[in-house]
């Protein structure tokens, strides 16, 4: 005598949409981490194939056209080697920086037509107006790629205010410049270095907003992170 047994393989609808919905994020989620981790390992050999540039501790360049480059103010990997944190150092550590690269443009090293940008939600657009910046709102693609970045940049704002912090997604802009107007900016540049260097550290329970990426750039954590 055969048995015949039935298995019922249906589920419902809603259970199997929650199982998508959860298996995507976690897919998601892995591929960001996976992701991070190897920009993390692979500052060292980027800079030793001279595809990041340093001007300062922190701040660095990367060729993204032919006439273009892109701004960031520090990676992770940079961010745990140095001991950079707050406005304050940023400040210091982005006019130094561009200081150089005024210094490099002037040399012929850099054409004075040459695009800057980078992805900020840590400076004010007067901060950035100072030093011959304009901005703008992020482009769809731009807001993808800031998105592989948001949660190292929350991390890394937790940990420069020893306090859990979020990044304020509604500060994220785009900030550009040709290196004849941060030419034009250089002396700004020396003075900001030249006091903020000088000035006693003032102790403070806030702070105000800086990039990791000065800007993190539509396709990565640009000058600001």
């Amino acid at each position: 005598m055969e048995t015949e047994i039935s298995v019922d393989f249906k589920q419902p609808y809603g259970t199997l949409r929650m199982k998508f919905i959860f298996t995507s994020f976690a897919w998601l989620f892995l591929f960001i981490v996976i992701y991070r981790f190897l920009r993390f390992i692979t500052t060292p050999l980027f800079v030793k194939l001279g595809i990041y540039t340093y001007h300062s501790e922190m701040l660095f360049t990367v060729p993204i056209w032919r006439n273009k480059r892109e701004l960031h103010l520090g990676t992770a990997y940079d961010f745990f080697r140095t001991s950079a944190s707050g406005s304050r150092q940023m400040l210091i550590l982005l006019s130094k920086g561009l200081l150089a690269f005024c210094e490099d443009v002037e040399r012929g090293k850099y054409p004075r037509d040459l695009v800057l940008r980078g992805t900020t939600h840590y400076f004010s657009d007067a901060t950035l107006r100072k030093f011959g910046f304009k901005t703008r709102p992020l482009r769809f693609y731009e807001a993808v790629f800031f998105s592989l970045n948001y949660l190292e940049l929350c991390l890394l704002l937790s940990i420069s205010k020893r306090r859990l912090t979020v990044v304020n997604t509604d500060l994220v802009r785009i900030a550009y410049c040709r290196a004849e107007d941060l030419l034009l900016h250089k002396e700004m540049c020396r003075r900001y270095l030249h006091i903020l260097s000088k000035a006693p550290e003032q102790p403070s329970t806030s702070h105000s907003p800086v990039p990791v990426a000065l800007l993190s750039s539509g396709t990565s954590d640009s000058l600001a992170a």
